[in-house]
Parts: structure tokens; C-alpha cells; sequence
């Protein structure tokens, strides 16, 4: 699995350094996202064993915190990578829930010259989680999946974007080793980015 983590990286940041040097982009994408509102649906086992749990998430309650590189190579083309991560407490069963995501994206931009430059970005998911409760017990959930969204920068300086979009996110992996899990998420997301 940390192959498949490394290898994914090292592609992302390869193929943003070859694709920087032809570009005709000069611009560095530095921004923060944080999901505003999120449903998920998470299925584990399979068959007649499988367990189906709908869960919904504001921003303040179950954070998910994510960092945005990026390359514009033109004026409507920026890539790079996401870097996510959260922590959730289920008070209910008394679970703790640690993600860690990355993300090589995809983002073209509609329009370059207004202050409202919608956008459409896909993103290629690696997503692993610690999932433990209080009793010292823990096991790791890994996922592979892809997030599709779609939304607007609202320029209020040259240089500094307010970003909101709506996404929505399929994943599928393990469970302890040997169960099958997926997880459906669509949602609001907020956030800010730098454009250098």
C-alpha cells in the first residue's frame, strides 16, 4: 500500500514538473478547503452481512481539512495534488476516526478574466483511516476512489480566491484486511486559495 502512495505522489509531482515547463501558466496554486456540509454513505461486507450507515457532517462538528498545490499550466488548466486530513468522534459506540487523504487533481477553470471563475476539478483518491476506540483497539481502512466537483472562485483581491463547490466522492477498499467497504460522500465545500 505505501508503494501505491509513494508512486501515486512522485507521478503527480513528476507530471506537474514536465507539464510546468511547456505551460504558459505562471501561476502557483496554494489554498485550504474544508467540507461546509456532508452526507456519506458507507457499506461494509458484502451480501447479506453488510452493514449500511448514512451520517451527515458540518464543518464544526467533524472536520476535514485539506491543502491544495497546485500548478496553473494555462490560463484555464491547473494541476497538482490535495492533502486531506480528519478526525471524528462517534460518541455513540465510542469511536475515534483518524483520515488521511491524498489526491493528485485536475482543475479547468471556465474564465480567466472576471472576478467569478467557475470551475470543474476531478480528483484521484488515496484515502486511509485509523479507526480505534477507547479501549486501545484499532484497525486501518484504506480506500481508493475518485471526487468529482464543480464550483466557483470569487476573486476578491488579484491574488486571493474564496472557493465554494459541491462535490461528490466514490471510494472503495478494505476492511481489516479482508472486508470489503465503500463509501459514497456528496457534499459543500469551503475554502481559499492563493494564486502566486
Amino acid at each position: 500500500m505505501k508503494r501505491i502512495i509513494l508512486s501515486l505522489f512522485f507521478v503527480s509531482l513528476i507530471s506537474t514538473q514536465l507539464f510546468a515547463e511547456e505551460g504558459t501558466g505562471d501561476s502557483i496554486l496554494l489554498g485550504v478547503d474544508n467540507d461546509l456540509l456532508a452526507y456519506n454513505l458507507t457499506i461494509v461486507g458484502e451480501g447479506e452481512s453488510k452493514d449500511k450507515t448514512h451520517s451527515f457532517g458540518l464543518a464544526i462538528g467533524s472536520p476535514v481539512f485539506g491543502l491544495n498545490l497546485g500548478y496553473k499550466l494555462t490560463d484555464n488548466i491547473v494541476v497538482g495534488a490535495n492533502f486531506g486530513f480528519g478526525f471524528s468522534y462517534l460518541s455513540d459506540n465510542d469511536i475515534n476516526v483518524i483520515n488521511f487523504r491524498i489526491s493528485p487533481m485536475f482543475e479547468y477553470i471556465f474564465s480567466h478574466g472576471s472576478k467569478i471563475r467557475p470551475f470543474l476539478k476531478l480528483n484521484f483518491d488515496v484515502f486511509l483511516s485509523r479507526v480505534g476506540d477507547d479501549d486501545g483497539d484499532s484497525l486501518l481502512v484504506w480506500m481508493l476512489g475518485c471526487t468529482g466537483s464543480g464550483g466557483m472562485h470569487i476573486f476578491v483581491a488579484e491574488s486571493f480566491s474564496i472557493d465554494l463547490s459541491l462535490a461528490v466522492a466514490f471510494r472503495g477498499g478494505m476492511y481489516d484486511d479482508d472486508v470489503e467497504m465503500k463509501n459514497f460522500k456528496a457534499g459543500g465545500v469551503f475554502g481559499f486559495s492563493g494564486w502566486f
